[in-house]
């Protein structure tokens, strides 16, 4: 019988290594370096390590990436193939089942991912891993706050420099009404935040309405967080997802600045911020409907067939007119024209734009709010 185990255990490890090695050194993600010894130096064990090690990291990468394109689909991919690979011939292996249990949550399966993670957390290993305590802490916020919170603690002590723990610590304190405790992990995230997060003042704000007489300081957090996310929008113009976080952060500005008007009701200022807060809001929304409609359309035109429908490229023009984005609006016309020379609503378009010069009016961000 054991003979038999044995054998068996090696025509698994053959397996492995032709499928993990193999790959792993034909994979660009996972390059040979000149420091890699040769193939036959390397043990079955030792291309596996490797091969997570690399898996971890590449990960990493996927979770820091806000756009999702083709080149984010094809890591993703690749990570799943490897680990799926390792889980054939050893499924209890715990490091691959942790990467699918992140790999879950980026496809929106959080319970699929929770015993993966749980799983790894508890273990030797994965007991100093700050990432797997903080993704435990994610997955528990909604329903189990407190258990969320003990999550976040061990991560923030594992890595007290780190961000992401704090703020979930401070989420986790809000659910639980501790306000004080909340607005100091939030600030102490705020400090450590190197990238300027714009969510992190949103939870500032939400922390500092638990509190007394804090109802200003809770809009000028949630106010922040807007002009974060609309200088972000200035610069990354295509991210669809920063539109999203600012539509939140609008949603919460108004939630403070009717906080605020609740107490304040006999100041003017405060009256005429409501006001201007649910106008800009409605200008967002809009501006919002045109990108989504613009993102159809160019994704539309990207099919072979589509590409040079004249009703779709005349669309495509006038909504980046409507974004303020004329060069583009222009670009395209002139492909209308030159196709279709008689198509007289892409004329007169055209004509619009020219005669108005830089003058051309457009809904950019600059007409949602003028305290960008």
């Amino acid at each position: 019988m054991k003979d038999a185990y044995v054998k068996r255990r090696w025509i698994a490890c053959g397996l492995a290594w032709t499928v993990v090695f193999g790959g792993w050194l034909s994979t660009p993600v996972l390059a040979q370096t000149d420091e890699t010894p040769p193939e036959d130096q390397i043990s079955y064990s030792e291309a596996i390590e490797r091969t997570l090690t690399r898996m971890f990291e590449l990960t990493d990468h996927l979770e820091d990436t806000r756009k999702i394109d083709d080149a984010w689909r094809a890591d993703y991919t690749e990570v799943a193939k490897r680990t799926n690979s390792i889980l054939e011939v050893d499924p209890l292996n715990l490091r691959a089942n942790y990467i699918q249990g992140r790999l879950a949550i980026m496809q929106g399966k959080p319970r699929d991912a929770l015993p993966l993670i749980q799983a790894y957390a508890s273990s030797k290993v994965g007991a100093t891993d700050w990432k797997a305590h903080k993704l435990l802490g994610d997955l528990n916020l909604v329903s189990y706050a407190e258990l969320a919170r003990t999550e976040y603690a061990q991560a923030a002590r594992l890595a007290p420099e780190e961000p992401e723990p704090l703020i979930g610590l401070a989420r986790a304190l809000t659910k639980l009404n501790r306000g004080e405790e909340a607005v100091a992990k939030a600030r102490d995230a705020i400090r450590n935040d190197k990238n300027d997060d714009a969510t992190y003042r949103q939870v500032l704000a939400k922390a500092l309405l638990l509190l007394d007489d804090q109802q200003r300081q809770a809009v000028e957090a949630a106010r922040e967080s807007v002009q974060i996310t609309e200088r972000k929008i200035r610069e990354n113009p295509d991210d669809l997802s920063l539109f999203n976080e600012l539509k939140a952060g609008y949603e919460l500005l108004l939630q403070c600045c009717n906080a605020r008007f609740k107490v304040e009701r006999d100041n003017p200022a405060v009256l005429v911020d409501v006001a201007r807060t649910m106008q800009d809001q409605a200008d967002l929304q809009r501006l919002i409907s045109y990108h989504n409609a613009l993102s159809m359309v160019t994704e539309a035109r990207k099919r072979q067939a589509l590409h040079d429908d004249p009703e779709l490229m005349f669309e495509e023009a006038r909504l980046s007119r409507l974004l303020g984005r004329n060069d583009r609006a222009v670009e395209v016309l002139q492909e209308l024209l030159a196709a279709h020379p008689d198509h007289a609503a892409g004329r007169e378009l055209l004509d619009v734009i020219e005669a108005a010069g830089s003058d051309a009016a457009g809904a950019d961000l600059s007409t949602v709010s003028g305290r960008g």
